[in-house]
């Protein structure tokens, strides 16, 4: 192996540490702002030699079925000023080298303060009880709860 390839061997193994979620084209992209005369090919043949693979969400599991009712959403013209009132839930994925992580908020909304939060390597139900537990223990029970329905 020639000291070029070493080099852009290691630029790509470093770039992978900092964003394991880049693809072909932003990888050529940033090796190309660092001098080096990279294609798609090659970028995906370095990622390859460093085995590189990218970290990005699974398929979509939250699409409604055909003919699903779809209802109103009630508190959009809704003014919540007191703390109390309306809190939200809601999830998101963190990823990490080999996986994600998920992460269950419960907030507030008037105030925008963090209630209570949890983080699991699954997504079953438990972490986000567990949350939603949480707030309710520490803060008493709100008038309104609100999540993401799908």
């Amino acid at each position: 192996m020639d000291a070029c390839t070493l080099a852009l061997q290691l630029a790509v193994d470093k770039l992978y540490m900092e964003f394991p979620y880049y693809g072909t084209r932003r990888v050529m992209l940033h090796l190309r702002r660092q001098g080096h005369a990279v294609g798609r090919d090659k970028a995906r043949s370095l990622m390859a030699a460093v085995g590189w693979r990218t970290i990005h969400p699974g398929p979509r599991t939250t699409k409604p079925r055909p003919g699903h009712r779809i209802y109103p959403y009630l508190l959009r013209d809704l003014d919540v000023i007191r703390p109390g009132e309306v809190w939200c839930a809601d999830i998101t994925y963190i990823p990490v080298r080999g996986g994600f992580f998920y992460l269950v908020a419960v907030m507030d909304w008037a105030s925008r303060f963090v209630l209570a939060w949890e983080l699991d390597n699954t997504m079953e139900v438990g972490f986000c009880v567990s949350a939603m537990e949480e707030a309710l223990r520490r803060h008493g029970a709100p008038l309104i709860s609100n999540t993401d329905p799908h």
